[in-house]
């Protein structure tokens, strides 16, 4: 039997829709709303206004959920520009929250993007259109960004509390899809302009490593990216489906 959930609040966002915790838990955000819903029938068991209202459709992403110390962890975007950081207990009382990272009119697209590297760090990534905001600052940047940038944060505990740190900013880019990531590598398309560009970034510094440069031939679809088979795989808006290996191209 069919079951569903009306999202009264607005549209699902991102490019994913929805994400699932390790309990079955369906985590969906509708609008500047966040619900947590039993997997077998849909039923809300939390919900919370991650912000007073969506300021842009773009701002609101598909949430990513992992793993830390032992519970389930949630990061999504509100709707106002910034990351917030949920706990899967209680989600009326976020974790936490980063300072704005959009500047006026810009937006987070499609999704948050999360791994583990080999020292046991976790980390989230955010794909950011526009310009960032003035005031936010990262240790480790590639250049000033007009266009869009990819944005990592670390998680770490902060006064025994796990808060999102703030790693490094990439390249500029246009229009950035949420990132995919192997073997230390960050791979993150850029969807603007006359042609895609696909980049590879060290996952800890966000440095440039690889760029497709003019391979593309036309400009990407907005349909994320996918790595199967020691392949990144992505698709433009000529209908051309295209494969780099990741151990090659490195």
């Amino acid at each position: 039997m069919a079951v569903s959930f009306p999202l009264n609040s607005g549209r699902p966002g991102g490019l994913g829709g929805f994400a699932i915790g390790n309990d079955g838990t369906v985590y969906v955000q509708a609008g500047p709303k966040f619900f947590a819903l039993t997997s077998r029938d849909l039923k809300p068991t939390q919900e919370v206004a991650l912000a007073e209202k969506a300021s842009s459709e773009t701002n609101i992403t598909t949430p990513v959920v992992f793993e830390y110390k032992g519970r389930d962890f949630i990061v999504s975007s509100g709707g106002d520009g910034r990351l917030h950081l949920l706990d899967s207990h209680s989600l009326q009382t976020p974790a936490a929250k980063t300072e704005p990272i959009t500047s006026a009119g810009g937006s987070i697209f499609g999704g948050v993007s999360t791994w583990e590297d080999s020292e046991g760090v976790r980390w989230v990534a955010a794909p950011v259109w526009g310009a960032l905001n003035s005031g936010f600052k990262a240790p480790l940047t590639n250049g000033s960004p007009t266009n869009g940038a990819i944005v990592a944060f670390k998680v770490e505990d902060q006064g025994g509390k796990p808060a999102l740190t703030p790693g490094w900013v990439s390249r500029d880019m246009a229009s950035p899809q949420p990132p995919v990531i192997t073997s230390g590598v960050v791979f993150a398309l850029s969807s603007g302009g006359s042609r895609g560009t696909m980049y590879a970034f060290d996952a800890a510094t966000g440095k440039e490593m690889y760029s497709t440069g003019n391979q593309v031939s036309a400009p990407a679809n907005l349909t994320g990216m996918t790595v199967a088979n020691g392949r990144v795989f992505f698709t433009t808006t000529d209908g051309t489906l295209y494969g780099f290996g990741v151990y090659l191209e490195r």
